[in-house]
Parts: C-alpha cells; sequence; structure tokens
C-alpha cells in the first residue's frame, strides 16, 4: 500500500513503476525490477488523465510508446465491492507482474472506510497475489494530522493497516518535495526513507526522482554538490545499463542543473563515454 494525501504524487509515483516494470529498468534510479507486465485499474483520475501522465513519464525516459508491457483500465464497470471484480483480477494477475489500483476508497463505493470490514477487499487482493505471483499495489489516502503511531497512519479503521504486508506512506517535505517511508514491512526487509519529486525535463515531458533523505536540507557549497552528484552517476552507470543520456542523469542525485553539469565534465574530462550503445566508466574498460 502507498498511502498520502490527495495531489500527493501517489499516482505519478505508481504509474512511473509501472514503466520501469515494463522494460525491466531500476524504478527511480534506486530499485531494481524484473521486467514485466503491468496494469493500471483507474478509478480516480480518468482515461485522458492517465494517458497524459503516463506520455509525460513516457517522454521523460525517452520510451517510445504504447508500451508493450503497460496496460491501464480506467471507470470500470465493476468494483472491489463486486465478486466478478476479483474473478477478472485473478485472471488479470496470472498474466501480470504488477498490477495497481488506484484507490482503495474510490474501489470500494458505498463501503464505510471506518468499518472493519472495510479491509475484507485487501484479504482478497492479498489471496490473488498470493496465488499467482502477481504484486499487487493499492493507493490509499492518508490521515490528516501526524502520529507517533504508524498505525494510525492511513485514513480510516486500523483493520487497514493490518491487513497488507508492505505500507509507504508520502508526506512533505519543507522543500516541496515528499518523503517516502516504509512504515510496515511483513515478511522482508524494509527499505531505507527516501525523497521523489516530479521534475520538467522537456516540453510535456518529466521524470520522477528519487533521492535519499540525506540531501534533506544539506548545507553544502555548489562545488561539494557537483562532486557528490559526479559520485552518484559513476556509481548508477556502474550498476545500471544506461543507453540514453538521460537514464544517466535520472540515476543521479542534486539539482536538475547540477545533475546537466557533473554529466558534461565528467564526459569533457573523458570519465564518462559512450561504448556500444552503452555509457561506461573508461576506467573500467581499462581492466
Amino acid at each position: 500500500m502507498l498511502a498520502a494525501y490527495g495531489a500527493s504524487l501517489k499516482t505519478w509515483l505508481a504509474l512511473d513503476l509501472h514503466l520501469a516494470v515494463a522494460v525491466g529498468e531500476p524504478w527511480l534510479g534506486r530499485f531494481r525490477v524484473e521486467a514485466g507486465r503491468g496494469v493500471f485499474v483507474d478509478f480516480e483520475a480518468g482515461d485522458y488523465e492517465v494517458r497524459r501522465r503516463v506520455h509525460r513519464l513516457a517522454r521523460g525516459r525517452e520510451y517510445r510508446v504504447p508500451l508493450e508491457g503497460f496496460a491501464f483500465v480506467t471507470m470500470p464497470a465493476c468494483s472491489l465491492v463486486d465478486d466478478v471484480f476479483f474473478v477478472a483480477l485473478e485472471f488479470l494477475a496470472r498474466g501480470h507482474a504488477l498490477i495497481c489500483i488506484d484507490s482503495l476508497s474510490a474501489g470500494s463505493p458505498g463501503l464505510d472506510e471506518n468499518d472493519a470490514r472495510f479491509a475484507r477487499s485487501l484479504y482478497r487482493l492479498k489471496a490473488i497475489a498470493s496465488r499467482t505471483g502477481c504484486v499487487i499495489l493499492v493507493l490509499h489516502h492518508s490521515k490528516k494530522g501526524g502520529s507517533d503511531d504508524p498505525r494510525e497512519s492511513l485514513r480510516g479503521s486500523s483493520a487497514i493497516f493490518n491487513a497488507v504486508d508492505v505500507v509507504l506512506v508520502m508526506s512533505k517535505t519543507k522543500g516541496g518535495a515528499f518523503r517516502v517511508e516504509q512504515v510496515k514491512s511483513r515478511g522482508g526487509r524494509s527499505a531505507e526513507p527516501w525523497t521523489v519529486s516530479v521534475e520538467d525535463v522537456g516540453r510535456e515531458a518529466c521524470v520522477v526522482l528519487g533521492r535519499g533523505v540525506e540531501l534533506e536540507g544539506a548545507a553544502e557549497s555548489p562545488i561539494e554538490a557537483l562532486e557528490r552528484t559526479k559520485t552518484s552517476i559513476i556509481r548508477h552507470v556502474r550498476e545500471h545499463e544506461c543507453r540514453t543520456r538521460l537514464s544517466v542523469l535520472y540515476g543521479a542525485t542534486g539539482r536538475n542543473e547540477t545533475r546537466r553539469t557533473a554529466m558534461s565534465e565528467l564526459i569533457a574530462s573523458g570519465l564518462l563515454i559512450e561504448a556500444d550503445g552503452v555509457w561506461r566508466i573508461a576506467h573500467d574498460l581499462d581492466r
């Protein structure tokens, strides 16, 4: 489950994950994924808005659309309150690696989210995930007002928190980005907190950037920031297969201008080169 207030980048983040899985590239330049097919089930935004966002993200990643590994459906005739929805979803889950539902509340019409029975659909989704091996991501809304207890971070009954295996909660930072924190992990290791933002990279093109929280409010000089960004580019290129300039920049830390300057200086120095259609570190080729 991914939870946040409204207009907090939840849908952008979920759609970006779908694109990363569709092509098998690291999500946010931070998390490895296995390539697979995905379906985005939308109960909120509508056809036009989902298409607009996907096209902006695809242009930002330099992908051609439509992507073979990505499909979506908006405003389906059945919902999480209908048995037929789960029959159809299991059929999809058997042929897909990822299904995202946006959102739990919009997809559960007529149910009171403060009633413990509201979480029943989550247990049915978990059963489908268990039987098929498909990852099912559900978007939900955070409760207004902070709480020291992570079980109280989700809007509605505490049964919602109990029903899911992983809970990621987003909250806005002073700098305008959103901090993502994993507050529940059943049967696995928790990810360190990180921040995300959506940044324009061209005409009708944007990328979702993920950065470590250690950069929040860091008091460093422009030179220190540039060197930190160069280091992150070198590390990213060594760990991932980057076929475009944008894929190099995508995994780097720092501001847009700093990342572009750092890449230009690495190219000018001969340390960062393009060989056989892939960006590499020159020293690594000499070994």
